[in-house]
């Protein structure tokens, strides 16, 4: 089987039969388009880019980006079309994981809709903007897993912790016209990948030189507590319980039979206690070691004061 090698030898591209399959062919038309034939020359997909390109040439850089320019052309900015605009379950160094608020376009991870059916599947792993930026896996439009909110460093919540360090360095970039989450490797003699599996797992990847194989570095969702809103309002959950889910303090499991939250039925969540009083004494108690909760309907009012925001909290609880 002919294929390309990137110019370091990291990467190669070609094509592969996951199940049975026909006949592929790939090609760079003269206006810079990536065209998919198959045996009866018949295009069955290809490329589009708004610019045309003398001397195109395709071409599978360092970091993995398969990617269309025009020969002359030395910069990496300019390029006719990119693979990485267009990932499906695996997120690599250097690929951006957002959204262009100008044109709309997004970029982000899919699973494939089965082990052998690299078509698109119906899970995914976006950049979620709404209140404080957070990721988010979902089942089509069902959140099914969150990572916590950017505090500017990393992402609360999530264990270990995207945070800068020795071997990535993680970069959130939001501004008028764009928001994207990227990462890069420290250290160019290590391989590693974010991939998505087709029941909806993100797992984290490293390459073992020794065994020749990939290794499961870490996966987000490994224990219950990752499920998105698996105890309800007003609960925390832990691992280190005999249930992982528990009221906060001042809270009582709002399902009537309490049995109910004994076997397992956590979703109702919790209610208070006693009503709220809002000119009684009442006010905020500190939680700490918690993912910070949800903010994907909140808003945000820069001039309110602390005590106006207490105000208004106790207002509407």
């Amino acid at each position: 089987m002919v294929k390309l090698v990137s110019a370091d030898g990291s990467f190669e591209l070609g094509f592969f039969s996951p199940d049975r399959s026909k006949s592929r062919y790939l090609e760079v038309c003269d206006q810079g388009i990536l065209a998919l034939q198959n045996s009866t020359k018949s295009i069955v997909w290809s490329s589009n880019t708004s610019r045309t390109a003398h001397n195109p040439v395709a071409q599978l850089l360092e970091s993995g980006n398969f990617a269309v320019k025009d020969r002359n052309e030395s910069s990496l900015e300019n390029l006719m079309s990119q693979s990485i605009d267009y990932p499906r379950d695996n997120f690599l160094p250097g690929m951006k994981l957002g959204r262009n608020f100008d044109t709309g376009f997004e970029i982000y991870i899919s699973s494939w809709k089965s082990i052998d059916d690299p078509a698109q599947g119906e899970y995914s792993l976006r950049i979620d903007h709404r209140g404080l930026l957070q990721i988010v896996v979902r089942k089509e439009s069902e959140t099914l897993f969150r990572s916590g909110a950017w505090n500017g460093h990393y992402f609360l919540g999530r264990k270990p912790n995207l945070k800068s360090g020795t071997l990535c360095s993680y970069e959130l970039v939001l501004n008028r016209k764009e928001i994207y989450f990227k990462y890069e490797l420290q250290n160019n003699s290590i391989l590693l990948r974010y991939a998505m599996n087709p029941s909806g797992l993100m797992q984290r990847f490293t390459w073992n030189e020794r065994n020749h194989d990939w290794l499961i570095f870490f996966t987000p969702q490994a224990d219950q507590c990752a499920t998105y809103a698996l105890c309800g309002a007003y609960a925390t959950c832990s691992t280190n319980g005999s249930l992982p889910c528990e009221c906060l303090e001042g809270f009582v499991p709002k399902t009537p039979a309490f049995r109910d939250w004994n076997t397992g039925e956590w979703s109702e969540g919790c209610l208070w206690r006693t009503p709220l009083v809002c000119d009684g004494g009442d006010g905020f108690l500190k939680q700490t070691l918690l993912k910070f909760p949800d903010t994907s309907h909140a808003w945000a009012n820069n001039t309110m004061s602390y005590r106006h925001c207490i105000r208004r909290f106790l207002h509407y609880s």
